[in-house]
């Protein structure tokens, strides 16, 4: 458990340097309610952006962008509703989108791959 704990960390760090190389600002990392988890809030311009990151090590089960299963899309969207009415409004956000940032690391090739898919709901 420790092991996938920290590939997430990984990953979730790789994801966040890949956004804000390409303008993002990164608002919240981990943000947490109740049993919801949302990885990355970030500011892409004028849209308020929700990013779930999947990190996959090897391919056994499959490959990282091959792991988002709805329920998983559905609690993003949960805790995402919640964020938006909770926090203090964010000057010139007029937009929302959930993002999901796949990564799969081979460390025997020393290889990794990154797919960011924008508005996955």
């Amino acid at each position: 458990m420790a092991e996938k704990i920290k590939d997430g960390a990984l990953g979730e760090s790789i994801a966040a340097d890949f956004l804000r190389l390409r303008g993002y600002e990164i608002l919240k990392r981990n943000y947490r309610v109740r049993h919801l988890e949302i990885d990355l809030i970030a500011r892409d311009k004028n849209c308020l952006v929700f990013i779930e990151v999947k990190t996959r090590k090897n391919s056994i089960f499959g490959r990282a962008v091959e792991s988002l299963p709805s329920w998983k899309i559905l609690n993003v969207r949960k805790a995402a509703r919640y964020y938006i009415v909770h926090q203090e409004e964010i000057p010139g956000i007029c937009e929302v989108r959930l993002d999901f940032v796949a990564i799969d690391i081979d460390g025997v090739c020393d290889k990794m791959t990154l797919q960011h898919i924008k508005g996955i709901a």
